[in-house]
C-alpha cells in the first residue's frame, strides 16, 4: 500500500544520498537473513512527491504500529528541538 502526494514548489536537487544508499543496504541483507520481517516507510523523492507505505509477515501489525508511533514521538522532539 502506498500514496503520492505531490508538493507544490518543493522541488529537491537530485542528489545521491550515499548514507541512505548504504542503509537501505545494510537493511535489504537483514531482510534477506529473515532480521526485518515488517517495515514502514516515509520517502522524500528528489522530484515533488512524497511515498508512504508499509509491508510485512502476518502477525506483525501491531509491533509495526507501535515502531512508527514511537517514530512519531522521536521525529515530533526532533522538530521542536531544531525550532522547526
Amino acid at each position: 500500500m502506498s500514496d503520492i502526494v505531490e508538493l507544490e514548489n518543493a522541488r529537491l536537487p537530485d542528489a545521491v544520498n550515499h548514507d541512505l544508499v548504504a542503509e537501505l543496504e545494510r537493511m535489504t541483507e537483514e531482510a534477506r537473513r529473515g532480521e526485518i520481517v515488517a517495515m514502514a516507510y516515509a520517502v522524500v523523492g528528489g522530484g515533488d512527491d512524497l511515498r508512504t507505505g508499509w509491508d510485512g509477515l502476518a502477525h506483525t501489525g501491531f509491533r509495526l504500529g507501535a515502531a512508527v508511533l514511537c517514530l512519531q514521538a522521536r521525529y515530533a522532539d526532533y522538530l521542536m528541538e531544531r525550532g522547526a
